[in-house]
């Protein structure tokens, strides 16, 4: 993967509030707007931290780790780099052109956000260029034992397949590779993988991306780092079978980050 953006806990610098009609507070509670970046940009409360994109690229690494307390925006900038980096497709994977037609470029350029201001070359070199792996290990289920983990990440690969689900129609990918696709983008077979399957699933995606867009690097966006390895650790009791989850866990990340040329 050419970059790697992982983050635990939280992401960086935002938070986005509503108060209620009457402009006060209603026992002292706030209300969060969520985290859909193409809603927030048209919201009263939004505020413009796009320079953090040109501050990512302008890095020149290939792995930055950012960690913040929780609720400062995480998901919310992470899903604003994927709105500005990934290669907008249709059904059957055909790239959508030209990119200023697109709707990311329209939702930049339009709502006048500072990036496109402030930094206009950044934009044409990089919106809409890249292909995204968004990987998102946020567990909100208790994590038992080894099996219960090998079963979650399973389901994290395969919602990241179903991403690019276009993958299997394309003609750049051989009868296997396309097959793979499709067996991992369907819950009932997704099943049948094993472990091995599962730990290389990331790297193996990545790489066809890379065949579909005659050699592009992919850029992995890995939302709640942490989250999947904090539950585990609460749960599981047994130690030895805690550190045979911790030992898989590095194993899916490490075929995807470190030793992975796409």
């Amino acid at each position: 993967c050419m970059e790697m953006l992982m983050v635990i806990n939280a992401l960086i610098l935002t938070t986005f509030i509503v108060l209620p009609n009457n402009g006060e507070k209603r026992n002292n509670r706030f209300f969060q707007l969520g985290s859909d970046f193409s809603k927030l940009v048209n919201s009263s409360t939004f505020i413009d931290k796009t320079p953090l994109i040109r501050e990512i690229l302008e890095e020149k690494i290939q792995k930055i780790l950012i960690t913040t307390p929780p609720s400062f925006g995480k998901t919310t900038n992470m899903k604003m780099l994927k709105k500005f980096l990934e290669i907008q497709v249709d059904k059957d994977g055909m790239v959508k052109k030209p990119i200023n037609k697109s709707e990311n470029f329209k939702l930049f350029t339009e709502n006048n956000l500072r990036i496109t201001t402030e930094s206009p070359s950044i934009v044409v070199q990089n919106l809409g260029k890249f292909p995204i792996i968004f990987v998102d290990f946020k567990c909100d289920r208790d994590i038992r034992d080894y099996k219960d983990a090998v079963s979650f990440c399973k389901r994290v690969v395969h919602r990241c397949f179903k991403q690019h689900e276009y993958l299997f129609e394309s003609e750049k990918l051989t009868e296997f590779e396309r097959n793979l696709v499709e067996e991992w983008c369907d819950e009932d077979t997704t099943y049948d993988f094993e472990e091995i399957d599962i730990s290389i699933g990331l790297k193996i995606l990545s790489e066809m991306l890379c065949t579909h867009y005659d050699g592009m690097k992919s850029f992995a966006l890995i939302d709640n780092y942490d989250s999947f390895i904090l539950r585990a650790n609460h749960t599981v009791k047994d130690r030895q079978e805690y550190d045979k989850i911790f030992k898989f866990f590095i194993s899916l990340m490490s075929n995807l980050l470190k030793v992975n040329p796409h």
